[in-house]
């Protein structure tokens, strides 16, 4: 089944803050817009919060996130399967570049600073 509205990647680079997920999910499905959360594996030992307490386990990916090769692969991995990028960082710098090689327009999100 093709998803209408565009394709929102919401990428969570830390291993923190992925209680805002769900929210920001909401939020895209109410515009009309898909969305699917890439999340820091590491927030996994902290335990599961997506899949426990939301309907959104089915769009959520856990990613290794250790080394630059691997942001390098998964920005090529969204720029290919999404229209958008909705980036919730605080890593300035390391999260522009990760944003750019994906090629799609961006939106950064910085909450609770």
């Amino acid at each position: 089944m093709t998803q209408a509205g565009p394709r929102v990647a919401v990428v969570q680079l830390q291993a923190v803050h992925d209680e805002v997920v769900p929210s920001v999910l909401d939020t895209l499905a109410a515009c009309g817009a898909h969305g699917t959360a890439y999340l820091n594996e590491r927030i996994r030992e902290r335990g599961d919060v997506v899949a426990t307490f939301t309907p959104y386990a089915d769009r959520v990916r856990y990613v290794d996130l250790a080394g630059a090769a691997r942001w390098d692969a998964l920005a090529d991995e969204i720029g290919a399967e999404h229209d958008v990028l909705l980036l919730n960082s605080f890593s300035r710098d390391g999260a522009a570049r990760f944003a750019a090689r994906t090629g799609l327009p961006a939106i950064g999100v910085v909450h609770n600073p």
